[in-house]
């Protein structure tokens, strides 16, 4: 909603008659509804019809970016226009509350032309969907002289007096029963709902577009099972077809680069900014995902645990890599801007609501820097059917060479990737005296797998090994629920058995892509 209302406001703005220039945001060329001009043309009348109508043949079609937009699952336009103008502020005043009361009315319109392909087409008329929308949007604006020397320092100044006006009660939340439009048109009848949701001519033209998340089932595209399911084939009946993982991910540092930027890095970090959401999207889609959310330097989706030869830690570095590309030219002091990821792994009936709120709280520990000093970090929970638990927080540097453990583990048999976490911990002692020496550790790893050498897979010790030689302290740190069998662990605090125990939680999630659909998760 937000996104569209923003893009008829902007496209409405670039038909005004006056000088204008759009700070933010600035969408990709192909997508933008403001043409981008070299030259500003010179201020016209307030009622100058042939600048509005030369603006109106310059202006790109809405219909095909919007579709776009709702096809890669995200609106890409936030709820905030900021942009300079020249012009007499009377007239500047005037032509912004025509604007905003025209936007008003061309939404309650759609609203209302909605409503009438449903089953209560005749409960209201177009008058009272009009009044209620002109009450129930609230948009404002703020006037900041800036005298052509706009930094993003002020940018962050009229950021906050506009957060400080949208949190103002300026609307009544009591609404009077049969009003709200909005549930009325995809809620439905108290014992079906969303039923009208779900049969909307937009729903129905996303599930099209997105067979590929639920080929199976494509009807039943809502439902989180089958998004968990994705993970496993009928015939493989893994747990991992039972969880599903919320993911959560936030720009590093972002407030600070905007607040040493120039007017004209600020345009090109936006037109960045719409151009890396558009590209997540699709990232995140192709993988089989739903995207709840993708503004700015957000990120939110519900994802399976695996889809084919990838694996979440695969679908988390892809964004990661597609980010640093995005914005590897934008710095803070030096250091570039980052990103970081929370992610919740829970049972496909965990209530979402919880799901999201965990998620929340571990982006907020990767961004913290409590467990590991700086940016750039994944901070993860697994939380089991069986109330077990355990959790990790690494540089994202680690990201890769989690997925390349996690797949060579799929070739093992889930017994051996068990006992070798089990014997692990009787080894500590040994892997003390070797804690700053790879070679004597690849030692005691060949000693500890010639119980199973046999039977394991090529490459799946020289894997550990070459991942326990990465691992540091400032890289990666994990915790298991003391109802683990690793709770030994919480009675040492030094270097080496957060070592360890880093290893054996990567090895139990590894584990838990491999192992079978217990009947009680089903």
């Amino acid at each position: 909603m937000f996104s569209y209302i923003c893009f008829e406001l902007l496209e409405a703005l670039n038909k005004a008659p006056f000088e204008l220039s759009i700070i933010s945001p600035v969408p990709a060329k192909e997508d933008s509804p403001v043409p981008v001009k070299e030259d500003s043309p010179a201020p016209e009348k307030e009622d100058s019809p042939a600048s509005v109508e030369e603006k109106k043949q310059s202006a790109n079609s809405t219909d095909s970016l919007l579709t776009k937009n709702f096809r890669q699952g995200i609106g890409v336009f936030p709820d905030r226009i900021i942009f300079t103008i020249t012009g007499e502020p009377d007239i500047i005043k005037r032509q912004l509350d025509k604007i905003l009361l025209e936007t008003k009315a061309k939404f309650a319109k759609k609203i209302y032309d909605n409503l009438q392909k449903t089953d209560c087409r005749d409960e209201f008329s177009p008058e009272n969907v009009h009044c209620y929308f002109n009450y129930y949007l609230q948009f404002h604006y703020y006037f900041e002289p800036c005298n052509n020397d706009i930094t993003g320092k002020k940018i962050l100044a009229i950021q906050s007096k506009l957060s400080f006006i949208e949190n103002s009660k300026t609307f009544n939340t009591q609404i009077r029963k049969g009003e709200d439009y909005l549930i009325r048109l995809y809620h439905g009848p108290d014992k079906n709902e969303n039923k009208r949701l779900k049969q909307s001519s937009e729903v129905k033209e996303y599930k099209e577009e997105n067979t590929n998340m639920s080929k199976e089932n494509p009807d039943n595209l809502e439902k989180i099972d089958n998004y968990a399911a994705i993970a496993s084939k009928a015939e493989e009946n893994l747990k991992i077809g039972n969880y599903f993982a919320m993911v959560t991910a936030d720009g590093d540092n972002f407030g600070a680069a905007i607040g040493e930027m120039s007017a004209a890095k600020l345009s090109d970090f936006s037109v960045k900014l719409s151009a890396y959401c558009g590209a997540a999207a699709e990232v995140i889609k192709a993988y089989g995902c739903p995207v709840y959310y993708v503004g700015g330097d957000d990120l939110m989706f519900l994802a399976p645990l695996k889809n084919n030869d990838k694996t979440l830690f695969q679908l988390c570095e892809d964004l990661n890599k597609l980010f640093k590309k995005s914005f590897k030219a934008h710095e803070v002091s030096g250091k570039p801007v980052s990103l970081s990821f929370g992610i919740s792994i829970q049972y496909k009936k965990f209530p979402l609501y919880e799901a999201l709120e965990i998620a929340n709280a571990m982006l907020a520990q990767a961004k913290s820097s409590d467990i590991i000093a700086g940016k750039a970090k994944t901070a993860l929970h697994l939380f089991k059917h069986s109330g077990k638990g355990m959790g990790i927080v690494f540089k994202n540097e680690m990201l890769e060479k989690i997925d390349k453990l996690v797949k060579v583990a799929l070739d093992q048999r889930e017994y051996l990737v068990r006992a070798i976490i089990y014997k692990l911990p009787q080894f500590s002692p040994l892997f003390e005296s070797a804690y700053n020496n790879n070679k004597c550790a690849n030692v005691l790893f060949d000693n500890l797998f010639d119980d199973f050498g046999v039977e394991l897979s090529a490459g799946f010790d020289e894997a550990i090994k070459e991942f326990y030689s990465y691992i540091d302290r400032e890289m990666i740190s994990a915790r298991c629920s003391k109802a683990d069998d690793s709770a030994f662990f919480y009675s040492h605090d030094n270097l080496l058995f957060d070592k360890l125990l880093s290893l054996i939680v990567v090895l139990k999630i590894a584990k838990f892509y491999i192992e079978s659909g217990d009947k009680n998760e089903q």
